[in-house]
């Protein structure tokens, strides 16, 4: 049996994971959709780069 503080604490802790995992998706999602406009443009293929952002804003990504 758990006494009330450590269900609490129990909650707390779930509580802050799933808010720091989110973060990280999100932080992650971030630098990958960057370092894909990176690679893009390295390539110096400034339509493909120009197409890529137009579908991604089409998909409402852009505004997270």
């Amino acid at each position: 049996w758990y006494s009330a503080d450590q269900i609490h604490l129990r909650k707390q802790n779930t509580l802050f994971q799933n808010k720091y995992e989110g973060i990280h998706k999100v932080h992650h999602f971030h630098s990958v959709t960057s370092s894909l406009i990176l690679s893009l443009h390295s390539h110096r293929n400034v339509s493909l780069t120009n197409q890529f952002i137009l579908t991604r804003k089409g998909r409402n990504i852009w505004n997270c």
